[in-house]
């Protein structure tokens, strides 16, 4: 098995001004620990990595990094290149839509003093987040969140300014907190799941095996780019140092057989 990047044909990695979004629908699936390889690698690349929080700890974040080889410096939380902002209220009679979208103009105050680096914004995840203040909150706030990439596109930045990234994860089955809908505008309805896959520009979905676990292969990786018209299909294994993938044919994937990777 080789790395993520190394085992698709057509990753083009998180394209500046765009947003991409990695959606798991069983927590076994381990659809972080692709998420905390797709941080590492920007990280390792020199990016500046913003990650809104709602899943983890700060300290949970830090560790894994440093075992994936991101260098100590780069995660001190006051002048490295890893900032973490924690979504979630200090205390759960305390959720207001008011806090949340003040940690997010705090951020993006940041951001706009400081644009020398380029920089992934990292939602983690966006459905705890539509548990916590709501489905239209969440929304909002990645609407938000692309707003600030318009501004930091490649033919905006101009001299001096780095262009920004959007990695936005959810839950990619919906459960009875996302499957509400949304009313915006009218009576027109839509999902939270729906509405990120409408404006994603990359879709990677992580899911077990349809056979069971497995102690060789832990799951399936899809990858679907917004123009592409197939899709790359992955299994993966995760252990200490990381995510390993290997490709797979359309035919093994749709069975979810454990097969030797290409």
């Amino acid at each position: 098995m080789e790395s993520f990047e190394d085992a698709l044909l057509d990753w083009r990695g998180i394209v500046a001004g765009q947003m991409a979004l990695l959606t798991d629908e069983d927590p076994l699936a381990d659809g972080h620990a692709l998420l905390l390889h797709l941080i590492a690698q920007g990280l390792r690349q020199g990016t500046r990595v913003v990650c809104l929080a709602s899943s983890f700890p700060e300290a949970q974040y830090t560790s894994v990094l440093r075992r994936l080889g991101v260098e100590k410096g780069k995660l001190d939380g006051t002048s490295g290149a890893f900032r973490y902002v924690s979504l979630l209220p200090t205390y759960p009679s305390s959720a207001s839509t008011q806090s949340l979208f003040s940690s997010l103009a705090a951020m993006m105050t940041s951001l706009e003093q400081d644009q020398s680096l380029p920089t992934m914004i990292v939602i983690d995840d966006i459905s705890v987040v539509a548990g916590v203040y709501g489905m239209r909150a969440a929304v909002d706030f990645v609407q938000t969140c692309r707003g600030l990439l318009l501004r930091r596109q490649p033919s905006n930045a101009g001299v001096g300014r780095q262009a920004a990234s959007l990695l936005v994860r959810a839950l990619g089955k919906e459960n009875d907190e996302c499957a509400n809908s949304l009313s915006v505008q009218n009576s027109t309805s839509i999902n939270l799941l729906a509405f990120l896959l409408r404006n994603a520009h990359v879709h990677v979905e992580v899911c077990p095996l349809a056979s069971g676990y497995s102690r060789d292969v832990h799951g399936l990786i899809t990858v679907r780019h917004q123009e592409a018209k197939h899709a790359e299909l992955l299994n993966f294994k995760v252990g200490e140092g990381g995510i390993k993938c290997g490709r797979l044919s359309l035919s093994s994937a749709r069975v979810g057989i454990n097969v030797a990777p290409t």
